[in-house]
């Protein structure tokens, strides 16, 4: 009798275990995508501006690092704003200023060194002072994040090297999860067609472009249908041109993403306007009004 219930035992616990790795669990990259895809949600993402950097020091996470991405996470960031580019030897690495001297101890454009050589740096917090971080590469970075924030990428490299970005993106299974962010320009809009055209992997959620001008919004949403659109506020402030941008893009459900510089006065008058992405360099500031406001 006892061998018997022991069979028993050990067959259901295995069913159970067979169902259960069937199941995949949402991870909460995934809970975002949800939201980020719902065109009735009041859900304001952040995008913070290289990851953060309000208090680098205190959390030992230098902008553009890996430590910073568990900062991001823990601090409730959305989305991680960071900054791609190649190496002399072609590889993708995590950098916002085109020459290394105020993020690390080094000097130099990069796309004049290689990869050993940037991994022989140390990146420097705000002060000036010297961290442990490395730079990290594009792999590392997406590898830190997966499943836990999304990543807002500025593309900053040339375009040739797009497809063996997004390549790399598919293969992490991170297609849902990642942006790569492009200023519009037809020539630039021409030869991401062409690349489209010629296999690159596309979905409407991949590119965020930038737009200046109701003209340029038509003309993403007629070539590239977005899920998502930046549309830029300038000194002057919100305009008539851009209320006209801003109901074109909602009209079609897209989502409406925007850099703030200034306080909790101009997040408001975003938010009322009808954006549902704030990119800030105060995004810790910027949770504490969101939850003020209920909109967390």
């Amino acid at each position: 009798m006892k061998k018997v219930n022991s069979f028993s035992t050990a067959f259901f616990v295995g069913i159970i275990f067979l169902v259960s790795g069937c199941i995949k669990q949402k991870s909460h990259a995934d809970n975002l995508v949800q939201k980020l895809r719902d065109a009735g949600s009041d859900y304001v993402f952040i995008a913070a501006h290289r990851g953060g950097y309000e208090h680098d020091w205190e959390y030992k996470s230098p902008e553009n690092s890996l430590a910073n991405i568990d900062k991001a996470v823990k601090l409730g960031f959305d989305f991680y704003e960071t900054d791609l580019r190649t190496t002399r030897d072609s590889q993708f690495v995590i950098m916002h200023d085109r020459k290394v001297d105020r993020t690390t101890d080094g000097t130099g454009n990069v796309y004049e060194m290689t990869l050993s050589q940037l991994k022989d740096l140390n990146l420097r917090y705000r002060d000036g002072r010297m961290s442990s971080e490395k730079v990290p590469t594009f792999n590392e970075f997406l590898d830190k994040g997966k499943g836990r924030i999304l990543f807002k990428v500025d593309f900053k490299t040339k375009m040739r090297f797009l497809p063996d970005a997004v390549r790399l993106v598919e293969e992490k299974g991170m297609l849902d999860f990642v942006i790569f962010v492009l200023w519009y320009e037809k020539e630039l809009a021409d030869e991401l067609l062409l690349m489209i055209e010629s296999g690159m992997t596309y979905h409407s959620g991949l590119f965020l472009f930038k737009a200046n001008s109701s003209a340029e919004v038509q003309l993403i949403i007629d070539k590239f249908h977005p899920d998502l659109i930046e549309i830029t506020v300038g000194d002057e402030g919100i305009t008539h041109d851009i209320l006209k941008s801003l109901q074109l893009a909602i009209a079609e459900n897209i989502l409406v993403e925007t850099a703030t510089w200034d306080g909790p006065e101009e997040w408001e008058l975003l938010i009322n306007s009808g954006y549902r992405m704030l990119h800030t360099n105060e995004p810790e500031a910027m949770v504490k009004f969101l939850k003020n406001k209920g909109l967390r």
